[in-house]
């Protein structure tokens, strides 16, 4: 997300000055001459309970702060805050700070209080028109839309990727099955519907009965079955990117309580042309407009009727899953507008 972002003010005709951690600036690949600060690994130890993470963005913040002046930059952007900690930073500039989760601060009455503060700091930018519609109920209008935008797609090396999935699962690299589907979590936002439908007798003789193997990325459930691929292990990006590439679709299961968020997971979809059942919730149906096919599923009947379609018209479904994506690209015109 963050290098969709970089490129996008570079094409715009901006010249780019980066300040993050500094392994993340290498998994970036973000070249020496971008480079304002690398900010030391010593800041990221993990510190339980949210005071002393709050502390340590504090120091974050005091660390670039005295090395850094923002005065003379035309924009300053920062890709995530915590609204306690930067109000008490010191910061100034053409402050814009990009919104993830700070949207469900707003019925905390601390935290809201602090958002008020951020906005009369700067811009806050929200990735859909809902999320800026929420700002609105609670009075605050100096906030922009930005679409949360589509990385780069995944480069598919089927001979590399076949041997990692062998490693992972030998089911993965056969051709035994009609259909593979991804569930990347189970267990991430504690949603029981995934551990029920693991449970539905019906569901798993479907399975069976269809060739279809369902690959599940968590280790908070125990199931043996022959269509059922469980990974408990650490998986690292490319492995991670081999079992996304393998797979015919995902299954993004998240809860009614994620409001006023945007999935990367969906994005990740979006930018590989990948696709996948979701869940029937706001968070998700907001983007119904870019699907060619129905992606929604609100009960263990309704899955299996999806992936019964998507078996009969799996070519048609996976070759052309999505339409006018490229409007999910950001623009950056509000930003430019106020720079100019």
């Amino acid at each position: 997300m963050n290098k969709v972002f970089i490129n996008g003010f570079k094409n715009k005709g901006f010249t780019v000055s980066v300040i993050a951690r500094a392994g993340y600036l290498d998994e970036l690949q973000i070249s020496n001459e971008d480079i304002a600060l690398k900010i030391p690994e010593s800041y990221y130890v993990n510190n339980a309970g949210s005071i002393k993470d709050r502390l340590r963005q504090w120091l974050i913040l005091r660390f670039i702060r005295k090395r850094i002046s923002f005065r003379k930059y035309d924009v300053v952007f920062f890709s995530f805050f915590d609204e306690i900690v930067f109000s008490l930073s010191g910061i100034k500039g053409n402050l814009f700070f990009m919104n993830h989760s700070n949207v469900s601060g707003l019925e905390n009455t601390l935290k809201c209080f602090f958002l008020r503060r951020i906005e009369r700091m700067g811009t806050i930018l929200v990735f859909h028109e809902m999320i800026r519609r929420r700002f609105a109920d609670f009075g605050m209008n100096k906030v922009i839309v930005e679409p949360l935008g589509l990385s780069l797609p995944y480069y598919n090396d089927l001979e590399r990727h076949k041997n990692l999935l062998e490693k992972v699962d030998p089911r993965l690299s056969t051709l035994d099955f009609r259909l593979t589907i991804f569930i990347p979590t189970v267990s991430k936002y504690r949603d029981h519907f995934l551990w029920e439908l693991l449970s539905s007798k019906s569901f798993l003789d479907f399975l069976l009965e269809n060739r279809v193997l369902f690959v599940i990325k968590d280790d908070s459930i125990d199931i043996t079955h022959p269509n059922i691929c469980q990974v408990k292990s650490f998986l690292n990006d490319e492995t991670y990117q081999a079992i996304f590439m393998k797979s015919d679709f995902l299954v993004l299961q998240y809860p009614d309580s994620f409001k006023y968020k945007v999935s990367a997971s969906l994005f990740e979809c979006f930018s590989n042309n990948k696709p996948c059942f979701l869940s029937d919730i706001e968070a998700f149906r907001v983007f119904n407009s870019y699907f060619n096919y129905d992606p929604y599923y609100n009960s263990i009947e309704k899955l299996t009727e999806l992936i019964q379609i998507s078996i009969a018209r799996k070519d048609l479904i996976v070759g052309n899953p999505y339409n006018n994506t490229a409007l999910l690209n950001p623009t950056l015109e509000t930003i430019v507008t106020n720079v100019n």
